[in-house]
């Protein structure tokens, strides 16, 4: 090896950190033969190579235990319990409908509820407003009041027979029968 490549090759080992050579050990490298520095050189890239791909591994390391603490993450608050406005915000608009529609049943009789029990004079309206609609549905039996309910009530539709309408499908053999009936009747 030259000299200046044998310099060279001593000056990195020395600076290079992962060699186990400091400054101040030249004079030990400089007795050494040209095979012993080129495995001190190789013993040092496989040092570096080493370190590297253990901060390699670590970073995927975090990495991975990262991803798994959002997917345990996202795994409990899948397992949790939704709340009814949670429901109702990812429920379909069929559903929706149907919802709101209850809501708003018990919210009227809720109201009605509110109304007949505070002209009882006994709870302010208020208080009755902060009751639940079992609450007020047991207090209103006790009072002797009934909140009248037309829910599914309404005007009876007309019957067929009443009517005299028909809403039956047309016989298409009906018309050719009676066409040939008249006939059948002139030949006996």
């Amino acid at each position: 090896m030259e000299k200046t490549a044998r310099a060279e090759l001593i000056a990195a080992l020395v600076t290079d950190k992962y060699s186990g050579f400091t400054d101040g050990d030249e004079p030990i490298l400089e007795a050494a033969s040209d095979e012993r520095l080129e495995r001190f050189r190789a013993a040092s890239d496989a040092a570096r190579s080493a370190v590297n791909e253990h901060a390699r591994l670590e970073t995927d390391n975090r990495n991975t235990a990262a991803r798994l603490k959002v997917a345990e993450d996202k795994l409990k608050a899948g397992e949790a319990p939704m709340t009814e406005d949670e429901f109702i915000l990812k429920a379909p608009t069929s559903i929706k409908g149907v919802l709101e529609a209850a809501k708003a049943a018990a919210d009227a009789e809720h109201a009605a509820l509110v109304s007949v029990l505070k002209e009882c004079g006994k709870h302010s309206e208020e208080d009755l407003k902060k009751m639940k609609t079992p609450e007020l549905q047991v207090l209103a039996q006790y009072a002797g009041v009934r909140v009248p309910d037309f829910s599914g009530k309404g005007v009876p539709a007309p019957r067929n027979a009443q009517d005299k309408t028909s809403y039956a499908p047309p016989d298409g053999y009906a018309l050719a029968l009676k066409a040939q009936q008249p006939q059948s009747k002139a030949v006996n």
